[in-house]
């Protein structure tokens, strides 16, 4: 390529002013675009004449996150005797200018004139106004609206590879109002799209999985719910979501008072996911809901293993509190005895824990 930009430069000091100049300046900016240098290639492409130059400039102003200046330059298209689909793609970058300046109210009037243009023109552009429009929609908290959008990026453009993201968003939207059936529907759509179809990555499968899960529990269907979870856990081990969704469980389980309950999801998480920032908690809480379901004995035991993870911040000084609270509840001398004597010969033990 650097050889070709070579070519292009003797172009345009040879022949300026000619077309084949402005052909020249074109292909410099483009070479330098097409490396991710956008300023380099501004001042070729607003020295090439004709509209191309002038849509190019504009959208390397965006790309440099010069959003005023990429509005008011895609504006001027707007208003000029520009081919349809400069007009379209004009209106699209308008509309995403305004949204990255937040001007997100602004924005979305633009992206839908932008998304109907596109449509019309058959451009697959149209994906990338619609899935914008949906995001400046849902950001100012209008999901109805922001579903729609979604769900023509995810109905309307099958070749997009934010198809299932659409669909994704699609589905908060419809749990966003309270419409847990109708978004199941379409996490389920997600999950069971084959591995090869466009968008079909593994984190948007992940986040499709656990958002069923707490649909299903929402909707009153616990069985599903956790068979959902154990399925999420299986095919994402080591995944964040899956021992954030047990977590949630044992948290509402402890709410509850259903300590049983709590401790196993606890326990879960702190065994099957210990690379999980949730596992040093779940170790303390699985060893708090024994206390706390009046097994003082087996909290003292799992209270005592917590202080061994030694260097876990926070963790010493809970575990401290509740094996405290565990040995006034047992109110066993030879206990008290035991486990002192256990904590002087301990070397995994912080100082702080050996001195309670």
């Amino acid at each position: 390529m650097g050889s070709a930009l070579d070519d292009f430069q003797r172009v345009v000091k040879d022949h300026g002013g000619s077309a084949w100049a402005d052909r020249g300046a074109y292909a410099i900016g483009y070479v330098y675009a097409q490396r991710g240098e956008y300023p380099r290639g501004l001042p070729y492409f607003q020295s090439s004449r004709g509209q191309r130059g002038s849509l190019a400039a504009a959208i390397s102003l965006f790309n440099m996150g010069r959003f005023d200046r990429a509005a008011t330059a895609f504006r001027a298209l707007q208003v000029s005797t520009v081919p349809v689909v400069v007009a379209g793609t004009s209106a699209l970058y308008v509309g995403r200018s305004l949204y990255r300046m937040s001007r997100l109210e602004e924005a979305a009037a633009r992206l839908r004139d932008a998304a109907a243009a596109l449509a019309a023109e058959g451009s697959p552009l149209g994906a990338d106004a619609q899935y914008w429009r949906g995001w400046a929609l849902l950001r100012l908290r209008r999901p109805a609206e922001a579903y729609g959008a979604f769900l023509a990026v995810g109905e309307g453009y099958p070749a997009d590879p934010r198809r299932l993201e659409a669909l994704f968003r699609a589905g908060v939207c419809e749990s966003m109002q309270s419409d847990d059936a109708s978004a199941v529907a379409l996490y389920e759509q997600v999950i069971d799209t084959p591995p090869g179809d466009a968008g079909a990555g593994p984190a948007i499968i992940e986040q499709a999985m656990y958002e069923r899960a707490q649909a299903l529990a929402r909707l009153g269907r616990p069985g599903e719910s956790a068979e959902a979870l154990e399925r999420l856990a299986r095919v994402f081990p080591d995944g964040r979501l899956a021992a954030q969704a047990l977590y949630s469980r044992a948290e509402r389980a402890r709410s509850g008072q259903r300590f049983g309950d709590a401790r196993a999801d606890f326990l879960r998480v702190a065994r099957d996911f210990p690379r999980s920032p949730l596992a040093p908690q779940a170790s303390y809480w699985a060893a708090e809901s024994l206390r706390l379901s009046g097994d003082a004995r087996g909290a003292l035991e799992a209270f005592w293993a917590c202080l061994a993870q030694n260097g876990v911040p926070g963790l010493t000084a809970q575990a401290i509190e509740g094996f405290t609270a565990a040995l006034d509840e047992l109110a066993d001398t030879d206990a008290a005895r035991q486990y002192a004597q256990k904590a002087r010969a301990a070397t995994g033990i912080s100082g702080e824990g050996r001195q309670g």
